[in-house]
């Protein structure tokens, strides 16, 4: 499902003070990318998730996922949307600490139609999937923090999604972890053309996704498209550093021209 920003604005106003969070977005993702976007905290990449995904519907311009014009929609039918297209996955996991594995899996099932005669497999094969198929009646509280995340994933994929967001979804966890879960995004957009959108601080992180947007101040200043760089593509310490200050030189917006501005 093609998701697209035109013209995309999002002020905050506090009394007399006004915050433009988003600054003139234009943006395009095509089914199966795998988008990063990064950029430092106060960017207004959480903002830019949250519109281009429906739960902050109150911005100017446009954002269309498939052919619907998100803030032209009621919240019962942004609700409906989301539940059959969207996906998402936090930082913070958002676990049930008195559900299982399996049972955090199919709560998308009891808020719309579930599509499943039988939620706990169809919630048994994910767990499989993202490598838990031991631990379908674990609780939270007895999963470390990478586990924790893979059983999110597997929640947000219950229903099917065409294109799951994720918010920081290694920023709570170590570095090795974090590569771990961006393996298994890399494993699914391969092999299930799904859709990602991940934002990250992390310039590691974003140099996993097949295409990287650089936010700064609300404005996109880089979208490009890039050949992922995992950890053992690197051959020596010179091109490492290269990397390092190309990426610098981005966020510092030296270099690069503006995008929709």
């Amino acid at each position: 499902m093609k998701l697209s920003a035109h013209g995309l604005r999002r002020t905050y106003r506090s009394g007399e003070v006004t915050t433009e969070a988003l600054r003139n977005i234009e943006l395009t993702v095509q089914p199966g990318e795998f988008v990063s976007i990064v950029g430092s905290s106060g960017s207004g990449k959480t903002t830019l998730l949250n519109t281009l995904s429906g739960l902050d519907t109150r911005y100017e311009g446009s954002v269309k996922l498939g052919d619907q014009e998100l803030c032209e929609l009621s919240e019962p039918q942004l609700a409906q949307l989301r539940h059959r297209h969207v996906g998402f996955v936090f930082q913070e996991f958002n676990l049930l600490d008195h559900l299982t594995t399996t049972e955090n899996v199919t709560l998308p099932g009891f808020f719309g139609p579930r599509g499943d005669d039988n939620p706990r497999e169809r919630a048994a094969q994910l767990l499989e999937r993202v490598g838990l198929g031991d631990r379908l009646r674990a609780r939270p509280p007895r999963l470390s923090g990478g586990q924790k995340q893979r059983v999110a994933i597997a929640r947000a994929l219950f229903c099917r999604p065409s294109i799951v967001f994720c918010d920081e979804p290694t920023g709570s966890l170590d570095r090795d972890t974090g590569m771990s879960i961006m393996r298994l995004f890399n494993e699914l957009n391969d092999s299930d053309d799904l859709t990602l959108v991940v934002v990250t601080h992390e310039r590691h992180i974003a140099d996993l996704a097949r295409r990287r947007i650089v936010l700064e101040q609300g404005r996109i200043i880089e979208d490009c498209q890039q050949t992922p760089r995992w950890p053992d593509d690197d051959t020596d310490d010179d091109k490492q550093q290269d990397g390092d200050d190309a990426y610098d030189d981005a966020q510092s917006g030296a270099g690069h021209r503006e995008v929709g501005t």
